[in-house]
């Protein structure tokens, strides 16, 4: 029961999209895109990760961005062959993303799965 319970909340809705997306107006001009569809550089990868806060969102490894922002003259050069690898794939292998969920009761005597908040940790 469970499983079919976050099987369905967890799941994409495979609804028709395409009256919605006609509401949408382009917004991002032929010049953004060929800047946002060109190759990542070093430089956007570093930038990127020293504007992420140094003490949150611990990464599927366990290190935070400050363990990254600290060694980055030691693993840079790894990291950005591996997310220009993983970009040039086109997605992301599935365990990349694992997590472990941890269910938070709401209240102090939960019955079925709704009094129950999934966390992913």
């Amino acid at each position: 029961m469970e499983q079919v319970y976050f099987e369905q909340l967890f799941s994409a809705n495979a609804g028709i999209h395409e009256s919605v997306l006609n509401l949408m107006s382009q917004c991002v001009s032929m010049d953004d895109n060929i800047m946002l569809t060109s190759p990542i550089t070093e430089e956007e990868l570093c930038q990127a990760l020293f504007q992420m806060q140094p003490d949150k969102s611990l990464g599927p490894d366990g290190f935070n961005p400050a363990f990254y922002q600290r060694f980055w003259h030691v693993c840079g050069d790894d990291i950005f062959q591996a997310v220009v690898y993983l970009l040039d794939r086109g997605y992301f292998p599935s365990n990349l993303i694992e997590t472990n969920i941890c269910l938070i009761p709401k209240s102090e005597d939960p019955d079925n799965m709704t009094d129950l908040k999934p966390i992913s940790l």
